[in-house]
């Protein structure tokens, strides 16, 4: 199943869909398309970082913007994720360098003791959970 990508920080009260609280982490990666450059109003981008708001330390991604195959698994906790909670740090190939939340458009819910791609391409970012 393909969803539409979301996330949420620290502080939204929100729970993962098991109940649990939070202390049960969810596995991400994420795939980088170039074609999300544009999203981002960017020719292409030469350095990417993603950073969760996460309890009690926060998670941050390195995106690789050179292959296109998913990154490694990192854990997040197991909760749903605002979007505009979720900072996104990048430096265009122009040189210029960006920090804004709210890109991937929508909350995303990570459950639990579950794994997650997160495809980072076109218009809006897209998730599969994964066996």
């Amino acid at each position: 199943m393909s969803l539409v990508l979301a996330a949420c920080g620290s502080g939204s009260g929100s729970h993962a869909p098991d109940g649990a609280s939070g202390s049960a982490g969810a596995e991400v990666r994420f795939s980088y398309q170039a074609d999300w450059a544009n999203h981002l109003g960017c020719a292409s981008i030469s350095s990417y970082q993603i950073q969760f708001g996460a309890i009690p330390t926060p998670v941050s991604f390195n995106i690789d913007t050179t292959t296109g195959a998913p990154g490694s698994y990192k854990t997040v906790d197991g909760r749903t994720y605002r979007d505009a909670d979720v900072l996104h740090i990048y430096t265009c190939s122009d040189g210029t360098d960006h920090q804004n939340y709210g890109r991937f458009g929508i909350d995303l819910p990570f459950a639990s003791s579950k794994r997650y791609t997160v495809t980072l391409a076109g218009a809006a970012a897209t998730y599969v959970e994964d066996p």
